[in-house]
């Protein structure tokens, strides 16, 4: 596991628009840490409802071996107002608020590479 203070340092880079520089969690570092979506049970629910969908289509075309991404922007010291504006406007463009309204989720299905065929289920039956 890493340590809390490493976790933004290990794989950070700098923000072209010249704000902090923030890390990638991968799945380990991500379940390590305790890390968790802090959104509504409304928006759990679409969620839930949304990667269903797309896990289903993608079966349906035989598609194995995809990813999720979680992108997290955070909002920063704006005031309140700000905040809230800014919020609405990604929340308007796919994201989920945090419960504490401090950070907005983006949600995505990504490396979609293989088609599932003969020799996959040879595999699985090894």
């Amino acid at each position: 596991a890493l340590a809390a203070d490493l976790l933004h340092q290990i794989h950070a880079g700098e923000d072209p628009r010249g704000g902090a520089a923030w890390g990638t969690l991968r799945d380990w570092e991500w379940m390590d840490i305790a890390m968790v979506c802090d959104i509504s049970a409304e928006d759990k629910d679409s969620l839930a409802e949304i990667i269903t969908a797309d896990a289903a289509f993608l079966c349906a075309q035989g598609l194995i071996d995809y990813s999720l991404l979680v992108g997290i922007h955070r909002l920063g010291l704006k005031s309140a107002a700000d905040r809230e504006q800014r919020l609405e406007e990604l929340r308007a463009i796919g994201g989920y608020a945090s419960l504490d309204r401090q950070r907005v989720y983006f949600f995505g299905i990504i490396d979609i590479l293989e088609t599932y065929n003969m020799a996959w289920g040879v595999q699985r039956c090894v």
